[in-house]
């Protein structure tokens, strides 16, 4: 079977600056090799015929990536929609995909086409919907979001994901306003808890900017409200807290020191990373190629999309297995470090 490491798939990023709110951490990945053949999935317009199909139709004048978890979450009477795996839309064309799940069970109706919020599925709904990612069952991950909604204290709601998040509408707004993206950014390092939650790769920057906020917002800082939920540490060990300053000058050099070691801790949890191995099966081929990648015994699993050799998109949510490994400091050094495959430091 195929391979690729993480490393190859974010090829050409350097990474920027931490960004650290409470359990949750972002590593901007920077890069001077943005491909504008994309339109931002924002300037889609999105509707359902049927329930389990979802219509895209793209009204630019060049293709459109459908990120892998798009949702769209409607004030209509109309069942909600998700698409679990990536997709791509030809120029000023429409194209029904079939694989959509339904996320708000006992709806009925359908989406009326327009240009409806880009909503991102949350992380451990991705990780459940990866192997059936393919399949046309729009029931299929209705089971996961009652067990997610049960997470996060809910109960009894069933495949009703807008529970979730007309209950934590505040908390995940938070997420947004605290973080932000940086210039050339086209992709980033998730970490929560601790440890690293997910992998994000977009064509260009003006792709990244459009599916920034539903990442961090939905995808993201669902996991990091979670994991609050469970019990998990006010300050995660690759946040550093300050020593006491005993003037301005002073503070400003125990700042510069604690973002020095917080720069080293999460180099250190990254560490093995970039060398993990991850299987690859195509999901869709022609001259866009979409593949699935990685699966629960491997660190991640998630998507790629390449035209030729050329990485144009990935994601990648880490395994439920392997996150179990990391929090129990078990893994980390399973990937020996390769030089020839590490083409960011931190």
């Amino acid at each position: 079977m195929a391979t690729v490491t993480v490393g190859e798939l974010v090829r050409d990023c350097a990474p920027g600056r931490v960004q650290s709110v409470g359990t949750m951490q972002v590593v901007p990945l920077v890069s001077d090799f943005g491909d504008d053949r994309f339109a931002p999935p924002t300037e889609a317009r999105v509707g359902t015929s049927g329930y389990g199909n979802l219509v895209v139709a793209n009204p630019a004048d060049r293709a459109l990536l459908v990120p892998a978890g798009a949702a769209y979450v409607v004030a209509q009477k109309a069942q909600n929609h998700a698409l679990p795996s990536a997709g791509c839309v030809p120029k000023q064309t429409t194209r029904t995909f079939d694989t959509a799940v339904c996320v708000q069970q006992t709806q009925a109706g359908y989406i009326a086409e327009g240009q409806h919020e880009l909503m991102l599925l949350p992380a451990a709904l991705r990780r459940a919907a990866h192997p059936a990612r393919l399949e046309k069952d729009f029931r299929r991950l209705w089971p996961a979001i009652g067990e997610f909604n049960t997470a996060a204290g809910l109960e009894s709601t069933g495949g009703h994901l807008e529970k979730f998040f007309e209950k934590f509408r505040t908390e995940l707004d938070h997420f947004v306003a605290e973080f932000e993206p940086v210039p050339k950014q086209v992709g980033a390092v998730v970490l929560v808890n601790g440890a690293v939650a997910g992998v994000e790769r977009s064509p260009s920057a003006d792709y990244f900017r459009a599916v920034w906020k539903p990442l961090v917002r939905e995808c993201y800082g669902s996991m990091a409200l979670v994991a609050a939920r469970a019990g998990a540490p006010a300050v995660p060990c690759a946040r550093v807290p300050l020593r006491p300053a005993a003037s301005l000058d002073d503070l400003e050099a125990a700042l510069a020191e604690a973002e020095v070691e917080e720069r080293r801790r999460v180099g250190a949890l990254l560490d093995g990373v970039l060398t993990a191995e991850l299987s690859v099966t195509t999901d869709e081929g022609g001259e866009i190629v979409v593949e699935g990648l990685g699966g629960n015994d491997q660190p991640f699993v998630g998507q790629c999309v390449r035209a030729g050799d050329r990485v144009l998109y990935c994601s990648l949510i880490a395994s439920e297995t392997w996150t179990r490994r990391l929090a129990a400091g078990v893994g980390r050094s399973a990937v020996s470090a390769n030089p020839a495959t590490r083409p960011m430091s931190i």
